[in-house]
């Protein structure tokens, strides 16, 4: 007497199942860009590779002497093979005062070019874009993103490439990623205020010609940060889990630093702070003008100032 009831569970289990199973059929494409991003974008770029135990800044894995590199390789194929799903935009001649990035599982390229311009190729689910505004705000955004499901893996990629001219001055950068990857090359960019959010993602600012930054806030979560340029004024770094790496161009008797680690580690010119609950400050333990505040829960944080 008792498989009447033990049928009716199991018929119950298999009728759940099957909602389950329709409904990832619906909603599957949601999650398909975030899971190839992360597999695209992040696992097999060896430009994402980072040994943080025999990193040297001097000497680090990137050949700085190689124009032939991954992404540049990977770009221009996806480009070529891509050119009727390409939309250009010219902005030649405009003045541009802030920079807006928002990109969910798509890779950006961000270089030093002539002119403005920007140049984007969408998988036929995607709709990444650019918009300048009159007050001169170039936005890097997706409009939708459709749900049909696909089964060829470019259907739900987006790469952009943004041309930066020389001596560009921003009063706002912004970079916000879910699941996607910035690369940033050759550039040379001054801005009053740099915001970085990241969330299972990668930045990485690589043989930038110049970049500075008057107050910087980066946030990482389950992410990794790579940035190399002139942090001045307030830097605020918080580090959920994943890893920071800062190269900040200066002299370190212009800095002061305030740190707290969780299960995290922090290193800043020598002083660490890591293990359960513990911070470190500067030498001097006075506030200067250029000064770091960084948290980190799980993770690293390492800072290297010369």
């Amino acid at each position: 007497m008792k498989t009447k009831p033990i049928a009716i569970t199991a018929v119950i289990l298999i009728g759940v199942g099957l909602m389950f199973i329709c409904t990832s059929f619906i909603g599957g494409s949601n999650l398909r860009w975030l899971a190839y991003a992360l597999e695209q974008g992040i696992n097999d770029g060896k430009d994402f590779e980072f040994d943080r135990e025999n990193f040297d800044w001097e000497d680090s894995e990137f050949d700085e002497d190689d124009e032939d590199w991954y992404w540049q390789k990977e770009f221009d194929t996806k480009f070529k093979r891509n050119s009727k799903r390409k939309t250009d935009y010219d902005y030649s001649g405009q003045d541009i005062k802030a920079l807006h990035i928002k990109a969910n599982g798509a890779k950006v390229y961000l270089c030093r070019a002539n002119d403005l311009n920007v140049s984007v190729v969408n998988g036929i689910n995607r709709s990444m874009y650019a918009e300048l505004s009159d007050g001169g705000t170039l936005r890097i955004n997706e409009k939708h993103r459709r749900h049909k499901v696909r089964r060829w893996r470019d259907a739900y990629r987006s790469y952009v490439i943004i041309g930066m001219p020389n001596n560009t001055q921003l009063n706002e950068f912004t970079i916000e990623l879910n699941g996607a990857a910035l690369q940033a090359k050759d550039i040379d960019i001054n801005a009053l205020q740099t915001d970085i959010e990241v969330n299972a993602s990668a930045v990485q600012f690589v043989r930038t010609v110049n970049f500075k930054s008057f107050a910087t806030d980066i946030s990482c979560n389950a992410a990794n940060v790579q940035l190399t340029g002139e942090l001045k004024g307030k830097t605020d770094v918080s580090c959920n889990t994943g890893g920071v790496q800062l190269n900040i161009i200066g002299d370190e008797n212009e800095y002061s630093w305030t740190s707290q680690a969780a299960l995290g580690v922090i290193r800043i010119n020598g002083s660490t702070a890591a293990g359960g609950i513990s911070a470190v400050k500067s030498n001097k333990n006075e506030k200067k003008y250029n000064h770091l505040d960084i948290s980190c829960n799980v993770g690293s944080v390492d800072v290297s100032i010369r």
